[in-house]
């Protein structure tokens, strides 16, 4: 014991600490982690306070704590009752960013864990008493946790937290999770199903949002994506995937979640912008959003959100910030309340996972397929031209990560956008002095890196 005192007392005198003083009272803790974790030694609880999460279901907040270790670095903890199979299929997107740990480079000499553990109820099937998961590295946006982990301990095991009872509305979640019944569905189309449910959905009072997903060869994030629009709480979701027969493990992963999913498909198609609109074509939403298979929504709240914006009389579209991602560096890009001055030279910050519209217009519009890269440049000025107009919100609605065609292909994109608003009527000049700016800007940009 006078031996762990002095080695907190060493890393608290450490001159560039900004960690507060270790909390007295939570020896049970740290013997509790102490017992679980080999890896390194949990010597002082620095922070505590409550863990809960209206969002998510299948399980109820205990207890978040912060632990110094015997390393000198820091883990958070939040701890965790679960009684439902749904919490694998939240792994991805439950770790509780907020826009201040993803905005947040570390400035403290300490390195920054998280450790989500759930005291799992006899009815989640664990092949084992303990797992441990590492989230692969990918999925870990920002620079504020260098790692992710999820314990899943299967009860009754010794701990010192206050387990709920459960009631009612918890074990509501549990049948929720049961995947459907192919029996009676008349309708299964290529890859998933597409029945009753769908028709269902439309008759409810709520109105209807379709989710689209177009995919090729696109494993690396798109687990991550599909389970951002799964654990959304609003409830009347149609989501739609539209792959282009992907050669790598994209269908394994598209077929791990086929309960969830409405319709998908994988099959050839003409490009970016043709997938587009087969997924419009099939969509059966009032209202629709297009989700590009590395990105994700920012809460599991958006759409409800989104759906609030509708009900104040929009009857067009709306858009909101995002936070970009480029080689865990992260950037917050506003929506763009002044696009319409601007779109007619160039693409203002209408950034598309953050763009909600009326299925009406799309279908009357679509996305062109002589574009590549600047499909949905051209649609916005197109809908410009008509008056109509998009609602820019402050909220932040998605998570964008940077290697997309678009940011790859960035001078084929400036020329589409060249191209897109000189056909549409953009002084010719005026239009090729901006892109020229923007074209030397990005090499200047790109010229400082190297």
């Amino acid at each position: 014991m006078l031996l762990m005192l002095h080695q907190v007392k060493n890393l608290f005198s450490n001159r560039y600490s900004e960690i507060p003083e270790p909390l007295p009272g939570f020896q049970t803790y740290l013997s509790f982690m102490n017992g679980l974790w080999s890896d390194n030694r949990f010597l002082a609880v620095v922070n505590s306070g409550s863990h809960e999460s209206e969002d998510l279901l299948g399980w109820k907040g205990l207890e978040s704590f912060t632990c110094l270790t015997q390393s000198n670095e820091l883990y958070d903890i939040d701890i965790r009752y679960a009684w439902s199979q749904i919490i694998f299929q939240q792994n991805l997107i439950d770790h509780g960013w907020t826009e201040t740990t993803l905005m947040r480079n570390q400035t403290t000499d300490k390195n920054r864990h998280k450790i989500i553990i759930y005291l799992c109820a006899s009815g989640i099937q664990l092949l084992e008493n303990k797992k441990i998961e590492k989230t692969p590295q990918q999925f870990v946006l920002g620079n504020y946790w260098q790692t992710i982990y999820h314990l899943y301990l299967l009860l009754p095991i010794e701990h010192p937290f206050v387990l709920p009872k459960l009631n009612l509305e918890m074990m509501a979640d549990i049948t929720n999770l049961q995947p459907p019944s192919f029996e009676n569905n008349p309708i299964i189309d290529k890859g998933s199903l597409r029945s009753e449910r769908v028709s269902q959905k439309c008759l409810e009072e709520k109105p209807l949002v379709s989710i689209i997903t177009v995919v090729k060869n696109g494993e690396k994030y798109l687990e991550q994506t599909i389970q951002s629009v799964i654990n959304q709480t609003y409830s009347n979701i149609e989501y739609v995937i539209i792959d282009g027969c992907s050669t790598d493990g994209t269908l394994d992963i598209i077929k791990k979640y086929d309960d969830k999913i409405d319709y998908w498909v994988s099959e050839p198609d003409g490009g970016i912008s043709d997938a587009f609109n087969k997924g419009v074509n099939l969509c059966s939403g009032d209202i629709i959003g297009i989700l590009s298979s590395d990105d994700l929504y920012f809460q599991t709240s958006t759409l409800n959100t989104i759906v609030n914006e509708f009900a104040r009389d929009l009857q067009t579209f709306c858009f909101g910030k995002c936070f970009y991602v480029s080689n865990k560096i992260i950037s917050s890009i506003d929506a763009d309340i002044n696009y319409v001055k601007k779109i007619n030279f160039y693409m203002p910050h209408i950034n598309h996972p953050t763009v909600f519209m009326k299925k009406k217009i799309l279908d009357k519009f679509l996305f062109s397929t002589q574009y590549k890269y600047c499909m949905d440049y051209h649609l916005f000025i197109r809908l410009t031209k008509k008056k109509i107009i998009g609602r820019p919100l402050n909220q932040a609605i998605a998570i964008v990560r940077t290697d997309g065609v678009s940011n790859f292909f960035y001078y084929q994109t400036r020329k589409e956008v060249f191209k897109a608003a000189t056909e549409l009527g953009t002084n010719k000049v005026l239009a090729f002095l901006i892109y020229f700016i923007l074209i030397t800007k990005y090499w200047i940009k790109q010229c400082i890196k190297f």
